[in-house]
């Protein structure tokens, strides 16, 4: 005899099917790879504003292309994690750059692209 499917059962998946369709990967992706060059920045100043780390390099040692690591480093810029102070591939981590990382952060591996 076959087995009945519960009443929710086919909802469940419904669900699943929808909630995957609307997920957007390369959001979540620039969310995450933002995450990994605010870490990478902040372990190459020791946290420490005044100090300047390059972009470029910063993007070879996680072997990312430049055009990732400069999306990565803008949506740190819109959210006030890092700044440019010159007109370079130059980059400094934020007073609220470390605080999130430090502290803020918990245990998510992303930075909000909003």
């Amino acid at each position: 005899m076959r087995r009945r499917a519960a009443p929710l059962d086919h909802l469940y998946f419904h669900f699943m099917a929808l909630s995957s369709r609307n997920r957007d990967s390369e959001r979540e992706a620039l969310e995450r790879n933002s995450f990994i060059v605010l870490q990478h920045l902040h372990a190459m100043t020791g946290g420490n504003p005044r100090l300047l780390g390059h972009l470029w390099r910063l993007g070879d040692a996680l072997g990312m292309q430049r055009d990732e690591v400069e999306e990565a480093a803008d949506v740190l810029a819109e959210q006030r994690f890092c700044t440019f102070p010159t007109n370079g591939p130059l980059v400094a981590i934020t007073t609220e750059g470390v605080q999130y990382l430090e502290h803020d952060s918990w245990r998510r591996r992303s930075v909000r692209a909003e």
